[in-house]
């Protein structure tokens, strides 16, 4: 199953079916509806509770500051909306431009922003916006999470009626100085989870996000020149690699700083905008070269 979403705030989603040896490979539509929330600048899927195994979660970015939670099933709907803003001291809360998400849970997702900002964000402690009377009440409580000033207590204006519209609890972490290009989780031994975010210019955070969260990062590194936009980090964070125009994969030694790379079996051209690997980190896609993906095997020897 996979989805993808449009600059026009379209999102749709297929089921892949691969077919026996006589039979053709199957791609159907199993569901697609224009949103209202601006461009679908991510995705990222997660489950949608621990206790069930035939539910997935869809969490779509859109640019206007709004992530939205798809429940994918038997059925596919939307099953929560979250306006997404930066909470202050002084009780006001400041608008955001996304670009990135990542679920680092099924019950929290970090949202990278235009302005450089990261935001650890709960699905579960929430404001909601569709408040009808008195005070907006958060469900649920942790220390890990803050709510941002939200004025819920009248049934009128833009958010009135919107029962499953809400307001996340809010973390900010240590933001970038330009906008947020790259996020990616690793489970360091299985007993660290380390968030890995990396700006514009390829300045790249190590933030500790275990158990209790310290806004400040555990690891800053300025990748060397010319500037690398997107990246991912090896499991052991040993590695970080970076894909370039001309179809080379480049290795950089965090330990060292050392630069090396890998040459494509065949001469590519293009301007790739994604890489990702897989939850195991022996698997690593980049793309795309005029339509086409690379794939590589990642094998660490010590």
């Amino acid at each position: 199953m996979f989805a993808g979403g449009t600059v026009s705030g379209d999102v749709y989603i297929w089921q892949y079916d691969q077919g026996g040896r006589n039979e053709r490979n199957a791609c159907t539509e199993l569901h697609s509806e224009t949103t209202d929330c601006g461009k679908v600048v991510d995705m990222a899927w997660t489950r949608y509770n621990v206790m069930s195994k035939s539910d997935s979660a869809l969490l779509t970015a859109h640019s206007e500051g709004t992530v939205i939670l798809w429940r994918v099933g038997k059925t596919i709907v939307k099953d929560k909306i979250f306006k997404l803003s930066i909470p202050s001291a002084a009780g006001s809360a400041r608008a955001v431009i996304l670009t990135q998400i990542l679920a680092t849970s099924n019950t929290e997702f970090v949202a990278g922003c235009a302005d450089g900002s990261l935001l650890l964000c709960s699905s579960t402690q929430l404001i909601p916006l569709g408040a009808t009377g008195g005070s907006s009440t958060a469900t649920g409580s942790s220390d890990r999470f803050t709510t941002p000033g939200i004025n819920g207590s009248s049934g009128s204006g833009p958010a009135a009626g919107k029962a499953n519209h809400f307001s996340p609890g809010t973390t900010e972490l240590k933001s970038h100085s330009f906008a947020v290009t790259s996020l990616q989780k690793v489970d360091r031994n299985r007993r660290q989870e380390l968030l890995i975010s990396c700006d514009l210019t390829g300045e790249v955070f190590f933030h500790d996000i275990t158990d209790t969260i310290n806004s400040s990062p555990a690891l800053i590194i300025k990748m060397p020149l010319p500037f690398k936009t997107r990246i991912v980090c090896s499991n052991d964070t040993e590695f970080i690699f970076s894909p370039t125009g001309s179809g080379l994969l480049e290795l950089y030694r965090i330990g060292t700083g050392k630069v090396d790379t890998v040459e494509a079996s065949l001469p590519l051209k293009g301007t790739p905008n994604l890489i990702k690997m897989t939850a195991n980190g022996k698997w690593l896609i980049t793309g795309t070269y005029n339509g086409t993906f690379l794939i590589y095997s990642v094998e660490t020897e010590y």
